[in-house]
């Protein structure tokens, strides 16, 4: 009370001295008017002050300027103007023509402060506007001291979040003024402000955050693991993690990984390669990825070393990557026994780049042939066979000097002859005994990728890669959840009501049933025939199809009549038997239940929960809030809220909680985040990056922008040859109307100018010319090309067709046609 009455004081008297610094209370702040000598605990207090006042009144304020006593003193005056004090100098409206107004109109309204004795007191104060005042509460909050509801810290807080949602500004915006009620004026270029400004705090410090996020998941997850590698100058290199979910995920699905590095998704254009796999529902799943500098064979031999460390030291069953040398040179250094499959997508693309020219000389002979070697073969001896019928039929020996066509089959039989060197990495008929959970291409890896399309790009800066990376692998982690419910709660609905069928429907999980019941489907519509019987092993023909596409093979059975191999490799490549061994089990031996060799436990829920395997891995520590508890704590805080704010009393108590609430969390937060856990093995090769070294003085430098080898600099993933010339096919040249030459227009052909001469000038002379165009002499000449060329803008013809020179139509309209026939035939 004694402060309310001092205040009264000094607005009813400006002339009274003031005994003391006597601060303002809140509703002096929000109702107040400025007068002199009213005095301020700060300079920005006063601003405020004044800003609450300007709100009221209905214009907007700005600090203009402030004075020191010394050039090395602390400012001792501050001076706060309406926002339309002063003039802009030499102002000129930005395009000519426009009515463009300044905003300033050299109001005098002011008001200053003058630091004396450590109290902020209003020495002058101006209240003399020459503009109008906006009296509608909606257009005063647009003005921009007012509209500062973007800077509070909640605002900041929500604007992350959604940004971390993957929103753009203009969504960002929308969802904050939604959430206000409308008593918020966000615009969209205030969300990218603020966006812009943190991703530029954030530079130079990247890969720093990037570990204080690892050391926070590292806390919550005791299985957390992740290593960086650091070139002798500090630079980050590359980056490798994986959770515990991913590896205990690998321990019961690891026999076979696809990894792929054609993707890019941050700003320093590090490729991004998961380690992808699949699940029990046939369902892709993530086995931990990494961001590499580049893609030679060195930084390869590293991310799988310490990928293997990461997995306790098991090897892969199988790998399926792109045809790059440096990563098959790799896989042989650290996976030796791995079985590795090229991606047979990307030997399709390769096939149109290098038999272009064979195809062209020798189809459609040719391509039957090729694809009798590759695909058509059944066995190892077929294929043999096959490559040698081949070149016997279309390798030719050619005499120097060559031709260009002969050099192009030169080098079609190079790259055919070392795909055969390399015929046990991509023909099925080689890797017919290998489990691939029927998988032959990288496009697993890539449909993952394209999952993250939603989350992160290419202007992902790598501070929040990793923050974004979870929340993906989270929504692909639920997928999997939900089609464990639906096995769970539905019943198989099997549709012949065989015994083979229904058992499989009690072990397999829905997706891989369905899969399972396509092939007993098929199976009744086989054929077979008994072929031999040698030493106890009896050989089936069995054919499947109708008209000139059948498809046949032979299916071998065992002297126990429980084991069974078929020429397809279905089961030992997917996992599921194929329809011509279900056709003889069937029809030959009258099986009702399957064996349990011929049910894979990969594909089953049994095994996924049950595994003794995934007990190896135990669970990360449930450190992480579920999702239901955080709505149940928001809903509780929202209740708070609701009764804290209905009376002044209240509001106090709850605020006093609330703050002494924050400062418990921010404690416990700051322990938690200067934990350190230990990781064995973590010595890094040359130089390696610990929990101990972030908790040092050693600073991580970002890595520079890389361009890896193949990838081009506007797409988020390498084009192979046949999509760059699928893309460019549909793009049409220009064709010029004047020469009729591709690749420029008319307004840009060498020959148009020749033809506008001769159209003007013709036979005529420049004495004849002056006497045809009258008064002006060449004004003429002039004013019909300008006319000509308006009219062509606005597309009313060529011109030479019944236009000609002023004052003689006629013979301009023969000079016109006369020069189009010209034209036409240089073109």
């Amino acid at each position: 009370m004694d402060d309310l009455e001092g205040l009264e004081e000094i607005s009813t008297s400006t002339a009274m001295e003031i005994e003391g610094p006597k601060m303002l209370g809140e509703d002096d702040i929000i109702g107040g008017m400025p007068c002199k000598d009213m005095h301020f605990t700060s300079a920005d207090e006063a601003r405020e002050f004044y800003n609450e006042y300007a709100k009221r009144m209905g214009f907007s304020i700005r600090t203009e300027s402030a004075k020191r006593l010394s050039p090395d003193g602390p400012v001792n005056r501050k001076y706060f103007v309406c926002y339309k004090a002063g003039k802009k100098r030499n102002y000129q409206p930005k395009k000519k023509g426009t009515c463009d107004r300044p905003d300033r109109v050299n109001c005098c309204a002011r008001m200053s402060v003058l630091l004396k004795d450590g109290v902020w007191i209003i020495s002058q104060f101006i209240d003399e506007h020459n503009h109008e005042m906006f009296n509608s509460p909606n257009k005063v909050k647009k003005l921009r001291s007012h509209n500062k509801e973007h800077l509070l810290p909640e605002t900041i807080e929500l604007m992350d979040q959604y940004k971390q949602a993957g929103c753009g500004p203009s969504r960002i915006a929308r969802l904050l003024n939604v959430t206000s009620n409308g008593t918020s004026n966000i615009t969209p270029q205030q969300c990218q402000q603020h966006l812009r400004k943190k991703r530029e705090s954030n530079i130079g410090h990247e890969c720093m955050m990037v570990m204080q996020q690892f050391l926070f998941m590292t806390a919550s997850d005791e299985n957390f693991y992740h290593a960086i590698e650091i070139d002798e100058n500090g630079v980050c290199r590359s980056l490798f993690w994986a959770d515990g979910r991913a590896r205990e995920m690998y321990q019961n699905f690891g026999d076979v990984v696809v990894f792929d590095v054609t993707y890019r998704t941050n700003t320093f254009l590090l490729p991004f390669a998961p380690f992808t796999g699949v699940n029990h529902h046939g369902q892709s799943t993530l086995f931990g990825c990494a961001l590499l500098l580049d893609e030679q064979e060195d930084s390869f031999v590293w991310l799988f070393e310490w990928w293997l460390r990461c997995m306790g030291g098991k090897a892969l069953g199988a790998i399926i990557t792109d045809q790059d040398p440096a990563i098959t040179n790799a896989i042989k250094r650290v996976f030796p026994n791995t079985h590795h499959r090229f991606c047979s997508w990307h030997i399709s693309l390769h096939e149109d780049e290098h038999l272009r020219a064979l195809r062209s000389s020798y189809n459609p002979g040719f391509d039957e042939q090729y694809y009798k070697w590759v695909r058509k073969s059944k066995t190892i001896e077929e294929v043999e066979n096959a490559w040698k019928k081949l070149k016997e039929k279309y390798k030719q020996e050619f005499m120097e000097p060559l031709t260009e066509k002969q050099r192009n089959e030169k080098k079609s039989w190079k790259w055919l002859e070392s795909m055969y060197e390399q015929r046990y990495s991509w023909i099925d008929v080689y890797l017919r005994d290998t489990f691939f959970a029927g998988m032959r291409s990288s496009q697993r890896s890539e449909s993952i990728n394209s999952f993250f399309d939603g989350y992160v790009n290419s202007m992902t800066p790598l501070s929040e890669f990793v923050g974004q990376y979870a929340k993906a692998l989270q929504c692909r982690r639920d997928e999997e959840v939900n089609e464990d419910m639906w096995t769970m709660r539905a019943k198989p609905n099997p549709c012949h009501l065989h015994k083979l069928e229904v058992r499989a429907g009690m072990v397999y999980t829905r997706k891989i049933f369905a899969k399972f019941q396509s092939e007993f489907k098929d199976s009744l519509y086989c054929v077979h025939d008994e072929v031999a019987i040698n030493d106890g092993m009896t050989t089936y023909d069995v054919s499947y199809g109708f008209g000139g596409k059948v498809d046949s093979h032979s299916v071998r059975c065992g002297p126990s009549k429980e084991e069974f191999a078929c020429t397809c490799g279905k089961f030992e490549t997917r996992g599921i038997l194929c329809k011509h061994i279900l056709h003889i089990m069937m029809q030959c031996y009258r099986m009702e239940e399957i064996s349990e060799q011929y049910i894979l436990a990969r594909w089953t829920l049994a095994y996924r929960y049950s595994s003794k395997q995934a007990q190896l891995i135990s669970t990360s520590k449930e450190l992480v809030v579920s999702a239901l508890a955080s709505w149940n704590l928001r809903k509780s805080l929202n209740e708070v809220h609701d009764q804290a704010v209905s009376h002044g009393k209240l509001y106090n108590v709850a605020a006093a909680v609330v703050e002494d609430l924050k400062r418990q969390l921010y404690n416990i937060r700051k322990e938690l985040e200067g934990l350190v856990t230990e990781q064995s093995e973590q010595d890094f090769g040359a130089r390696a990056i610990s929990q101990d070294l972030i908790s040092s003085n050693i600073d991580i430098r970002d890595p520079e922008k890389v361009r890896t080898k193949g990838r081009p600099k506007e797409l988020s993933r390498i084009l192979a040859g046949k999509q760059v010339s699928q893309n460019t096919a549909h793009s049409r040249r220009r064709i010029c109307s004047t020469c009729g030459i591709k690749g420029h227009d008319s307004r840009t052909c060498g020959k148009t100018k020749d033809k506008i001469e001769l159209t003007v000038l013709g036979p005529f002379s420049s004495m004849e010319m002056m006497n045809c165009s009258g008064i002006g002499g060449f004004g003429g000449v002039d004013g019909d090309e300008r006319r000509w060329r308006r009219n062509r803008r606005r597309g009313k013809g060529k011109r030479g067709r019944g236009e000609g020179l002023r004052g003689d139509g006629g013979d301009g309209e023969g000079i016109g046609e006369e020069a189009k026939a010209k034209a036409k035939g240089r073109g």
